[in-house]
């Protein structure tokens, strides 16, 4: 895509959103901007001005509350946040955004327990180090989907599935041991649901279906994380990881992944339609 963050007059929001609706990720390379042109560039994203008046570093990209907000803004993988809204690296790993960024080794979809989930997850890396330097893997659902005979389409149209922080009280996902090892898998949830459950605090799952339908592109995608999956309406919370397991591993076989190595002023959008698997790192010889 030959355009410039640094267009003026608002062209840099358009470019961006309007190229989004056609295509599946948008990659700016090379974005020389200064730091006037940083600073305007980022404040056409949203986010969160009184978070940054109030150094809630957290929040402050984005409100993950406001249904308008189609962007989740800049994710802190691979980026130096040094002098950038003001914000330094020292308080932004203190921040609570920065301590769940483990989860993100796992194919996921952006936000998808909330209930507008963004359509468009965009990216900026500022600047890279050898100890922070990853790769990013992009699969697309709806490229899996067209590959299905009618009768499976329809079964996965059908299903409804209960995210796990709709069930869970918000921090319980960050407390247990993930399992990296190839697709998600939660080692030991039961045990913290059977928990919840005698003390009376676990919630009636929440269903919502597992396929959505993207008004912008037309195409029907899944609406897939894997670590937040909690249960498939009509079966068992192990029948349904097992069942989301084989889905992931489906839907990203190494046919039909795109390995994303990124370079410093990188800027991409991608529609939440695509599977990410961020902090894949180099191999190095």
């Amino acid at each position: 895509m030959a355009a410039s963050l640094a267009q003026p007059n608002g062209l840099a929001a358009q470019t961006p959103c309007m190229h989004t609706k056609r295509y599946d990720a948008l990659l700016f390379r090379e974005q020389h901007l200064s730091p006037s042109d940083e600073s305007r560039v980022g404040l056409i994203w949203p986010h969160d001005k009184e978070a940054i008046k109030e150094e809630r570093w957290q929040d402050a990209f984005h409100s993950l509350r406001a249904p308008e907000c189609t962007l989740v803004a800049v994710r802190p993988t691979n980026i130096d946040l040094i002098d950038h809204f003001g914000i330094t690296t020292d308080k932004y790993v203190g921040s609570g955004r920065n301590s769940i960024i483990g989860t993100h080794h796992l194919w996921h979809m952006d936000v998808v327990d909330r209930e507008v989930p963004p359509p468009y997850v965009c990216g900026m890396m500022m600047h890279v180090t050898p100890e922070t330097c990853c790769d990013t893997l992009f699969a697309n659902t709806s490229g899996f989907l067209d590959t299905l005979h009618e009768d499976e389409l329809e079964r996965l149209k059908s299903i409804k599935i209960s995210r796990l922080r709709s069930s869970l009280p918000a921090m319980d996902l960050f407390t247990q041991k993930l399992n990296y090892e190839g697709t998600a898998r939660i080692d030991d949830l039961d045990a913290v649901i059977e928990k919840r459950r005698e003390s009376g605090e676990l919630q009636d799952p929440v269903y919502k279906p597992l396929m959505i339908h993207d008004p912008l592109s037309g195409k029907d995608s899944l609406l897939l994380s894997p670590y937040q999956t909690y249960m498939i309406e009509g079966m068992t919370p192990k029948e349904s990881r097992d069942f989301i397991q084989d889905l992931c591993e489906r839907c990203c076989s190494a046919d039909r992944v795109y390995r994303h190595e990124w370079q410093p002023l990188d800027f991409i959008i991608w529609a939440n339609r695509m599977m990410g698997a961020p902090e894949v790192k180099l191999s190095v010889a």
